[in-house]
């Protein structure tokens, strides 16, 4: 992927990012939709391990997503400092 598609899929990933965190109804769908699979995690025997993994699986998909749409802004933030040249500060945080 080139600097600049690279730029433009961090934009998108800060806007979206942006709307997810500003618009209560699409946070509280997913809360929702969490809690939904977190109940029935808590109503499984112990013998339900497969329905289990299914369960959590799911539940961690939508972080998954979130930490991609992160990455992208991340990544979008790499190139647009490459492409003007910048050093992006060293370290951890």
């Amino acid at each position: 992927m080139d600097l600049q598609h690279q730029v433009e899929v961090g934009r998108q990933a800060e806007d979206f990012h942006r709307y997810i965190n500003e618009t209560p109804y699409f946070k509280e769908l997913i809360d929702r939709i969490k809690l939904e699979y977190a109940q029935r995690i808590l109503s499984l025997r112990p013998e339900d391990k497969e329905s289990f993994t299914t369960y959590k699986s799911k539940m961690n998909a939508f972080d998954d997503i979130e930490n991609a749409v992160l990455g992208d802004i991340k990544a979008g933030e790499m190139a647009l400092n490459q492409q003007e040249g910048r050093t992006p500060p060293e370290g951890i945080l």
